[in-house]
């Protein structure tokens, strides 16, 4: 029962992550002046398996996991890496099971309470812009010329993967899952390294982004130029 709730609850959540997708791009059809595509619902061959407390258990002094199925438990061996080891203290929540590369992988999700602080009656604001990734208001920068440097390498690789047929496509399929990666990876450092340098009790105020891509469109739209500068920087920070 509970597997069968979590395969239903993937299920709405796919079909909403859908519906949101198909919204915005509706919004950036309107503001280009076309007509929007019809997104297809989710499939997948090798979806993942949800699994919470009732439905897996895992002993890290064993390497052991207790796995649910529609049939009976299985236990499995696991290896933990080294960098993972020291959230293991942390409460246990959720997990996901799924094949990547032909390697089981488990993802355990983990919470820890922290410390509550109190306003200190500090304010931050950070600007996010193109040179740099972040600039706060007390004149600190972070991020820039390394990032730059790898976008426009991914860049001129889709480029020249777009010209090719089958084989560029499977191509342009990985390196896009791995710019994905690096763009997450370089926000979660930037805001880690922002967060860190400030005072805690330190209040942090973010610029208003809403319908900046509408604004930003209808004043660079025209050149070529222009429309790869804001592909080479979009989805940072």
């Amino acid at each position: 029962a509970d597997l069968t709730c979590s395969a239903r609850t993937k299920a709405v959540e796919s079909l909403k992550s859908v519906k949101r997708l198909q919204s915005k791009e509706n919004q950036r059809a309107t503001w280009q002046k076309r007509k929007a595509k019809t997104l297809s619902c989710p499939q997948s061959k090798q979806t993942s398996i949800r699994y919470n407390d009732k439905t897996f258990t895992i002993s890290f002094e064993k390497d052991l996991v207790s796995l649910q199925t529609i049939h009976k438990r299985i236990k499995a061996p696991f290896i933990v890496p080294e960098y993972f080891k020291k959230y293991l203290t942390w409460r246990r929540r959720s997990a996901e099971l799924f094949i990547r590369h032909n390697i089981v992988w488990l993802h355990i999700s983990f919470d820890k309470s922290t410390e509550l602080y109190s306003s200190n009656e500090k304010f931050v604001g950070i600007d996010r812009g193109i040179k740099k990734l972040a600039v706060t208001s007390d004149k600190k920068f972070f991020g820039g010329g390394h990032v730059k440097q790898v976008s426009r390498r991914y860049q001129r690789l889709r480029s020249a993967l777009q010209k090719k047929r089958h084989s560029g496509k499977r191509h342009l399929a990985k390196i896009r899952g791995k710019e994905n990666r690096f763009r997450k990876d370089v926000n979660h450092c930037i805001s880690k390294q922002i967060v860190n340098s400030l005072e805690k009790g330190t209040t942090i105020i973010l610029e208003k982004l809403t319908d900046i891509n509408k604004i930003v469109n209808k004043k660079r739209r025209k050149t070529v130029k222009d429309r790869e500068y804001r592909r080479e920087h979009r989805a940072y920070a």
